[in-house]
């Protein structure tokens, strides 16, 4: 649950659901609802603490060859953005992976890693590419299954990435095509 932003703090809004630390609760004519989560993530979360939970598992799965993916879906202004991207004082899930993975890199230089970045949006139930402005980048399929890299989207650009710099240029060129409309999800995948 996103905290209030400064224009809901200042028309004295307050956040419409009751929560615990496992479940989200809706007072119904009928009774009060419960939708049960693993955890669920008060205003007071941090990005550092969610990622603590949700993303820093993944990462070290994914260096260690898994497929991982860690994705939000959600309607216009329900914090998505503020949960992958963050800011300078509370970093979001992206930032955070990305400064992992590196670290990963550096402590097990044993190793040989290239790092592929690809940056997708599904919109309107349409895989759409981020990093292409190519016509053939909207409405992209999935061409196959693989058994060892999971869904392949035929068409996906993938661009190199050596430094977290290099990295973060990408996640940034992606930004700058995404939609931004009712609903959205946004995927980043490793």
């Amino acid at each position: 649950i996103r905290p209030l932003n400064k224009r809901e703090l200042g028309e004295n809004q307050t956040i419409g659901w009751n929560f615990n630390k496992q479940a989200m609760l809706e007072d119904t004519q009928n009774g009060q609802r419960v939708y049960a989560y693993d955890e669920v993530f008060g205003p007071q979360s941090t990005n550092q603490y969610t990622y603590e939970v949700v993303g820093k598992p993944v990462v070290l799965k994914a260096m260690e060859g898994y497929n991982g993916t860690v994705f939000t879906y959600g309607q216009t202004g329900s914090g998505k953005t503020w949960t992958m991207r963050g800011c300078d004082s509370d970093p979001g899930m992206m930032i955070l992976c990305i400064r992992d993975i590196f670290a990963y890199i550096e402590n097990h230089k044993e190793s040989n890693f290239n790092l592929l970045v690809s940056y997708m949006e599904i919109y309107n139930e349409e895989i759409n590419d981020l990093l292409s402005n190519e016509e053939h980048s909207k409405n992209l399929k999935i061409s196959t299954d693989d058994s060892k890299r999971g869904a392949v989207i035929k068409d996906l650009v993938q661009e190199e990435v050596k430094t977290p710099d290099e990295f973060m240029q990408v996640l940034l060129k992606g930004e700058d095509n995404r939609s931004y409309a009712s609903i959205t999800t946004i995927v980043f995948s490793f």
